[in-house]
């Protein structure tokens, strides 16, 4: 798939089939994050891959609204900060955004559904799945991303908008 189809097609899915990734799609969706742009080539993160559905349990879901999702899904990835490797903290979660968003592209462009769950900074989700991963404390969960196949359908709409495009100045 082209690059600039997968970016028109991809979309926030929230219900899976149970069909696993086919071998060897998951290490070419976290070598794609890896790819993404990083400050100073700090890269100033880590990935935990998510296979047990017991973290998804009574607590996440009291904590978390996306939690039946990622419950459904094959596999989840969580995109870890490691703040002994950052710049500057913005940069920690600009360069995860390059991260997920490169991972998001890639699971499209191999047939997979995607969801991006944003973890709230300080937030008591952010808190349970720092805990729950049993992550030190230099490290801190940023975001967690659902993969598999697509059980629906969401078809995307043309979201251009020339109104927002400013040239020179505001």
């Amino acid at each position: 798939m082209e690059t600039l189809d997968a970016i028109a097609k991809r979309a926030s899915i929230r219900k899976f089939k149970p069909t696993s990734l086919k071998d060897g799609d998951l290490e070419k969706i976290l070598k794609a994050g890896m790819e993404a742009p990083s400050a100073v080539n700090k890269r100033p993160y880590a990935f935990v891959v998510l296979k047990d559905k017991a973290l998804w349990g009574q607590e996440a879901e009291r904590v978390d609204h996306t939690t039946p999702v990622m419950r459904e899904a094959p596999v989840s990835v969580a995109v870890i900060g490691d703040k002994s490797r950052m710049l500057t903290e913005i940069f920690m979660y600009e360069d995860a955004a390059a991260v997920g968003e490169n991972m998001l592209l890639a699971a499209t462009a191999l047939g997979y559904g995607s969801l991006w769950n944003g973890i709230r900074v300080g937030g008591e989700n952010q808190k349970y799945f720092d805990r729950a991963l049993n992550l030190p404390e230099d490290k801190t969960v940023l975001m967690i991303m659902a993969f598999g196949y697509a059980g629906m359908e969401n078809p995307r709409k043309d979201r251009f908008d020339r109104s927002l495009i400013h040239v020179d100045r505001w």
